[in-house]
């Protein structure tokens, strides 16, 4: 199999995992934790919020940012859940009309889950 093949065979399988934790992610937190604000929400745009946020910011964590940040993997850890985090806090403030404290949590709760998991498992 080519290097390229290898790239994107192995950026599908983390874009997967990640959709499916950061969506279960956002679940929980809307029923266990937001259930005001759930009571105007679809499990529909629950589905779109988790795997839009996920589609739109890990092509750049995992394929641009590190064109940009060669020199540490903390930093790089670092910097780039950042901008995911406020990034998608931005996404959530506005689709699901959260104010900006609990869309900050709501983003920092699923990048944690997904990016302990990714840490765990791909190191």
């Amino acid at each position: 199999m080519s290097p390229l093949a290898n790239i994107i065979r192995l950026f599908l399988k983390v874009w997967v995992i990640t959709v499916a934790l950061e969506t279960l992610t956002l679940f929980a937190v809307a029923f266990l934790w937001l259930r005001e604000e759930r009571r105007r929400w679809s499990v529909g745009l629950l589905l779109f919020c988790g795997i839009a946020c996920s589609s739109a910011t890990l092509p750049y964590l995992n394929l641009v940012l590190p064109l940009y940040i060669r020199s540490s993997y903390a930093l790089f850890h670092i910097v780039g859940e950042t901008l995911v985090i406020l990034a998608e806090t931005v996404f959530y403030r506005f689709v699901l009309q959260l104010n900006w404290p609990r869309a900050l949590a709501l983003s920092a709760v699923c990048n944690a889950v997904s990016a302990t998991v990714g840490l765990l498992f791909f190191g």
